[in-house]
C-alpha cells in the first residue's frame, strides 16, 4: 500500500515500513479447531490484553499500529510504502511468496517490535525438528497398574519473546516427574502422551499415562511429591496443577521399560531453554530450544522442537546436542535432507529399533 508523498517531499527517498500479521492460536481449552476458536482477551479504555485462556491475536499489533499512525499522520513525509506480510507464524508464508520487485525503495524499516520505544538490531531466525519413532507395545503385566500423570496451568508463552523468563515447559516438568521414578528403581513403562500445542509455544500442560508395578505406587507417589516441592522452588512464579490417579480403564499396551527409559532420557538430555547470550552489554538470548510437542501414541511417538539462532551456525549446534541426546542412549539418529512447504523448514528425524 502507497502512501503518497506529502507536497513538496516527492523527490524525498522512498521508505518501506514493514511488519507482519499473523497467529498461532493457542487455548487452554478441549477440543479447539479453527472453526471454534475464540479469542480470550481483557478489554479496557485503551488497552486490549490477553485474558489468560487464549493467544491474543494481536501480532504484530505494536508494529502494524505504528504504520498506520505514521500514514495517517500529518508529519511531512515522502513516498511511503506499507508492506505487512501475513502468515508469518506458521511459516513465513507471506514473506516466501512476496514479489522482489516490490521493494524498490531506497530504505525500509522493519518494525516487527513487541513494544513501543523500542528498536530492535537483532533478529532470530527458526528452524524446526521432529524426531519420530516407534516402539514396541506390551500388555499391561501381572501386577502391574496404570496411572495418569498430570500436569495443567503452567504460563506458558511464546517460544522466542518468552524463552528468557524462566517459565515451566509441561513437556520437561512431565519427563522430570517420570524420570525421578525411573531414578529409584521403579520400573516405568510409557502408554501415552499428550503434550503441547504447537512448536512456538511453550506447553502449559499436559499427560504421560504410565504403568508401573501396583505395590510401588505409594513410593512413587512420595518421589513424585517431592519432586513437585523442587519445581514449585525452581520456579515460585508458577502456579501450577498436578495430579498423579490411577485409571479405571487401563491401557492395553505400554512401551517396554527400555524404550520408555530411553525416551525420559532423552527429554531430560535435551539442550532446551536459553543456550547461549550474546557477551554484549544487554545478553541478549543468542541461541535457544523450545521442546514444544510430544505425543505417543500405539507405540509411535512424535517430539517437536523449535530452535532460534541470531548467528545460522549456532542452529546446528543444538541440534547436535539433541541427537546426542538420542545416541547416548544407543538409539541411531538419521537426519534426512530439508522439506520445505509454503516457507516452513522441517527437518524429520528418525529413529529405528
Amino acid at each position: 500500500m502507497d502512501i503518497p508523498a506529502t507536497k513538496g517531499m516527492e523527490d524525498a527517498p522512498k521508505i518501506i515500513l514493514q511488519a507482519h500479521m499473523g497467529m498461532v492460536y493457542a487455548s487452554d481449552l478441549e477440543n479447539v479447531t479453527s472453526d471454534n476458536a475464540v479469542v480470550h482477551a481483557i478489554e479496557t479504555d485503551d488497552t486490549i490484553t490477553p485474558g489468560g485462556k487464549s493467544s491474543l491475536g494481536a501480532d504484530n499489533g505494536a508494529g502494524i499500529g505504528m504504520i498506520l499512525a505514521i500514514c495517517e499522520s500529518n508529519v511531512p513525509h515522502g513516498l511511503i510504502c506499507a508492506l505487512i506480510t501475513a502468515d508469518e507464524e506458521v511459516g513465513l508464508i507471506g514473506a516466501s511468496v512476496l514479489d522482489p520487485e516490490v521493494i524498490d525503495a531506497d530504505y525500509l524499516i522493519n518494525i516487527d517490535v513487541e513494544e513501543f520505544g523500542v528498536i530492535y538490531y537483532s533478529s532470530a531466525g527458526d528452524f524446526t525438528a521432529e524426531i519420530t519413532g516407534d516402539g514396541e507395545m506390551y500388555q499391561l503385566a501381572e501386577g502391574e497398574k496404570a496411572y495418569r500423570l498430570t500436569i495443567g496451568n503452567l504460563t506458558g508463552g511464546h517460544s522466542g519473546v518468552d524463552i528468557d523468563r524462566h517459565r515451566l515447559n509441561a513437556i520437561l516438568a512431565l519427563g522430570k516427574l517420570s524420570q525421578v521414578l525411573v531414578d529409584e528403581g521403579i520400573p516405568v513403562r510409557l502408554s501415552t502422551i499428550v503434550s503441547g500445542t504447537f512448536e512456538n509455544a511453550i506447553p502449559t500442560g499436559g499427560t504421560f499415562e504410565i504403568m508401573l508395578p501396583e505395590n510401588l505406587e505409594q513410593k512413587a507417589r512420595d518421589l513424585i511429591e517431592g519432586q513437585i516441592a523442587s519445581l514449585k522452588t525452581e520456579y515460585p512464579e508458577e502456579a501450577f496443577t498436578y495430579q498423579f490417579d490411577s485409571i479405571d480403564v487401563s491401557p492395553e499396551k505400554a512401551l517396554g521399560t527400555t524404550d520408555s527409559e530411553k525416551l525420559l532420557n532423552f527429554l531430560f538430555k535435551l539442550p532446551a531453554g536459553v543456550i547461549t547470550r550474546s557477551d554484549t552489554k544487554d545478553s541478549i538470548v543468542q541461541t535457544s530450544l523450545n521442546v514444544g510437542l510430544l505425543k505417543l501414541a500405539d507405540g509411535s511417538f512424535t517430539c517437536t522442537l523449535l530452535a532460534r539462532s541470531c548467528l545460522s551456525e549456532e542452529h546446528l549446534t543444538s541440534w547436535k546436542q539433541s541427537f546426542a541426546a538420542w545416541q547416548k542412549n544407543s538409539v541411531t539418529v538419521l537426519p534426512y535432507p530439508i522439506n520445505t512447504t509454503a516457507g516452513t523448514k522441517t527437518r524429520t528425524v528418525h529413529w529405528f529399533r
